[in-house]
């Protein structure tokens, strides 16, 4: 065989088996994409199979005003039996999550801050400008209503229509009963239910005071504005029926374990005349009314906008609202919303 036929069955050999290793490229590369998404497709169905039972669990959170938190997201992915199959709740559940809640009931799902990202000691606000600030933490995610705004003005104008006012007073609605000296009772005669209502009222009522206090105000101080501004005069041990049978004060730490408020407890340690500050958690701490700070808590800053809390100062004006008192509330207002 001469040297040019041995060089030409040599070329056309090596073509050939180029063409062979091609070929198995292809099949590896295609077998390759078949596994990846076999493999997407399973997370896929496992991530909304999370989704679905995370949306019942933080339906049943959110009627109790408490958060959805990395230990029930464990054990969420725990009970339904997903747990090693490299899910990531943020990337692969939480996209799925906040879609069917916004479809399905106009809800969306707000990412609460870390506490120890609010409690740090150097605040926004002390922060030089050359800084960059750093995202929040997560530390739980709520759920906040996000109906358009014509529908909520809907529902607002047929609640006005069909409700009426309890008086000028809570003290007008009192009917102690018999036997219960510990308890005051109000609201007898008004149609049921009408204790969440009131508590969630009372419960804006508070944060209103809070805000119009540049968001810090000693409970002792918050006590006496309800006693002299609008009639509502609490004992220190006294229970009342319309706060869950609770004492003020017990309603207040209830109000700061649902994160609406947040304690801080001052006291000075070292008797240097320094003021140091910590967040009072426990609701039977013990503490004195003078020595204890109430500030806005993380999700009342989630679940309300500035523009909110100065529409409802307006409707609470009515015809004595003016443009000096609109300006006097975005100023307020903005400092505490203020990122």
């Amino acid at each position: 065989m001469s040297r040019a036929k041995r060089s030409a069955l040599n070329g056309e050999i090596s073509g050939e088996l180029s063409d062979l290793d091609i070929s198995r490229s292809e099949r590896n590369s295609l077998k390759r994409q078949r596994i990846e998404s076999s493999s997407n497709s399973v997370k896929e169905d496992a991530a909304r199979r999370i989704a679905i039972a995370t949306g019942r669990v933080m339906l049943g959170l959110s009627s109790r005003n408490q958060a959805l938190n990395k230990t029930i997201i464990s054990k969420i992915i725990e009970t339904e039996n997903e747990r090693g199959t490299g899910l990531q709740f943020k990337k692969n559940v939480l996209p799925i999550l906040s879609n069917m809640m916004f479809d399905t009931f106009r809800y969306a799902v707000e990412e609460l801050p870390s506490k120890k990202v609010l409690m740090s000691s150097i605040s926004v606000k002390e922060k030089t400008k050359g800084e960059t600030k750093a995202g929040p933490l997560s530390d739980g995610f709520i759920l906040t209503n996000n109906i358009s705004a014509s529908l909520r003005a809907l529902n607002y104008t047929f609640m006005a229509k069909n409700t009426r006012n309890i008086g000028k007073s809570i003290k007008g609605m009192q009917t102690p009963k018999e036997n219960m000296s510990k308890l005051k009772v109000y609201g007898e005669g008004l149609p049921k239910p009408t204790s969440m209502i009131v508590q969630n009222g009372f419960k804006l009522l508070i944060i209103c005071v809070i805000i119009l206090h540049n968001n810090n105000i000693l409970q002792s101080d918050l006590t006496n504005v309800l006693k002299t501004k609008f009639g509502l005069s609490f004992k220190e041990k006294e229970q009342v029926s319309i706060l869950g049978n609770q004492t003020l004060s017990e309603f207040i730490a209830m109000l700061s374990k649902q994160d609406y408020i947040e304690r801080m407890l001052i006291s000075n340690t070292d008797g240097s005349g320094g003021i140091s500050q910590r967040s009072l958690n426990s609701k039977n701490a013990k503490h004195d009314d003078n020595s204890l700070v109430l500030k806005l808590g993380r999700r009342c800053l989630a679940e309300w906008t500035m523009e909110e809390f100065v529409g409802i100062f307006r409707q609470l004006m009515q015809s004595q609202w003016t443009d000096q008192l609109q300006e006097a509330a975005i100023f307020t207002v903005s400092n505490i919303w203020k990122s």
